[in-house]
C-alpha cells in the first residue's frame, strides 16, 4: 500500500494466522500505524493485512455505522468473520454503502486489497465504485502459535 496522509480512517484488517475472522478498527492516523500497533500488540500472528480502509469524517460516527453494517458475522466487539473472499467483499461493500447513505467518506477513495476478490467487485458494483491498488498481502510469513 503508498504511504497515506494522516486521517481518520476506519478500516477492516486480517491475519492469515486467523482465517475467517477480520478486525473492524479506527485510527486518527495512518493505516500503516494501526497495523504495525496491531503487530506490535499480536507478535505471534505476524503481519496484518489490511482488507479496507474508509477516510471519513466523523471517525467515532463512521466506526459505529461500519459495525452497525457488519452485524450478522459479528463475534465480539471490533472481530466479524467470514467463510470466504466473496463474504468478505459483501462487507466491505456493506460498510461502504452504510458511510455514504451517512454522508460519512471523506471524498477521497477507500483502500482495498486487489488480491481479494477483486472479480466481485466487477460483477457486483451496484453502487461502490472500488479503485484497486497493488497490495501483496499473501506473501507474509506467519508462524502459528503462541510463545510459552
Amino acid at each position: 500500500m503508498e504511504p497515506v496522509d494522516d486521517a481518520r480512517w476506519v478500516y477492516l484488517v486480517r491475519n492469515k494466522t486467523e482465517w475467517g475472522v477480520v478486525n473492524l478498527g479506527e485510527i486518527d492516523d495512518r493505516v500503516q500505524n494501526a497495523l504495525q500497533e496491531l503487530e506490535d500488540l499480536n507478535p505471534y500472528f505476524g503481519k496484518y493485512s489490511l482488507a479496507a480502509a474508509w477516510r471519513v469524517h466523523d471517525l467515532r460516527a463512521g466506526y459505529a455505522i461500519a459495525a452497525m453494517a457488519l452485524q450478522s458475522p459479528f463475534i465480539q466487539t471490533d472481530f466479524y468473520d467470514f467463510q470466504d473472499f466473496d463474504q468478505l467483499a459483501e462487507m466491505r461493500k456493506k460498510v461502504t454503502n452504510a458511510l455514504q447513505d451517512y454522508r460519512l467518506l471523506d471524498g477521497s477513495p477507500s483502500y482495498v486489497s486487489s488480491s481479494w476478490s477483486p472479480e466481485f467487485f466487477r460483477n457486483h458494483n451496484r453502487r461502490v465504485v472500488v479503485e484497486e491498488t497493488a497490495v501483496d498481502d499473501e506473501d507474509a510469513d506467519v508462524s502459528a502459535g503462541f510463545a510459552p
